[in-house]
C-alpha cells in the first residue's frame, strides 16, 4: 500500500512539474532525490521509515525588458538645410538627390556661393561623403529646435540647426 502511495506521489509530483514546463513555456527543473525515493520504495512495508519530501524548483523571475526605441531613418532626417551652429562656419545642403553642398557665405556681398559638391551615401548614421570623408552623424530634438551633429571629419564635423 505504501508503495503504491509513495508511487502516486511521484507520478502526480512529475506530471505538475511538466505542466508548470508547458504552461509558462520556459525552463524550469524538478528537483527529484531519485535515489532517496528509491530508498523509501526498496524499504520493507513493516520498515516505518519517514517519506522523502519531493521539491519543485520556483520558477525565475523574468528581468523586464527594456522598451526598445524605433531606428532613426537618417537617409530622411538629414535632408534639408544646416546652418552652423558650433564647430565648422559653412552651412551644408543635403539633397534627397544624394548630394552634399558645403556652402561660403560672404558677408559683404549678402551671397551665398557653392564651395563644395559631393555625393554622399547613408548607412545608419554612417555618412560617407564624397570617396574619403567617413562621418557619423546624429539627429537630435533640443529645445523645440532640430539639430544634426557630424563627426568624423574636420571638413564637415560640428553640429547644424536645421533651417527651412
Amino acid at each position: 500500500m505504501r508503495k503504491i502511495f509513495l508511487t502516486v506521489v511521484l507520478t502526480s509530483l512529475f506530471w505538475l512539474g511538466v505542466y508548470d514546463l508547458v504552461q509558462d513555456n520556459q525552463p524550469q527543473s524538478v528537483n527529484v532525490d531519485l535515489a532517496a525515493a528509491s530508498e523509501g520504495v526498496s524499504e520493507s512495508v513493516s520498515e516505518k521509515q519517514p517519506e522523502k519530501v519531493v521539491e519543485a524548483s520556483a520558477p525565475k523571475p523574468q528581468k523586464p525588458q527594456k522598451p526598445t526605441k524605433p531606428a532613426k531613418n537618417y537617409a530622411e532626417l538629414i535632408l534639408g538645410y544646416w546652418t552652423p551652429v558650433e564647430g565648422n562656419t559653412r552651412p551644408l545642403e543635403i539633397t534627397k538627390y544624394g548630394t552634399v553642398i558645403q556652402w561660403i557665405i560672404f558677408e559683404h556681398s549678402q551671397g551665398k556661393h557653392e564651395f563644395r559638391r559631393l555625393q554622399y551615401v547613408i548607412r545608419g548614421n554612417k555618412l560617407t561623403i564624397g570617396d574619403f570623408y567617413d562621418c557619423t552623424v546624429d539627429v537630435i530634438e533640443e529645445g523645440g529646435e532640430t539639430y544634426l551633429e557630424v563627426y568624423g571629419h574636420e571638413y564637415f564635423a560640428g553640429k547644424y540647426r536645421k533651417s527651412e
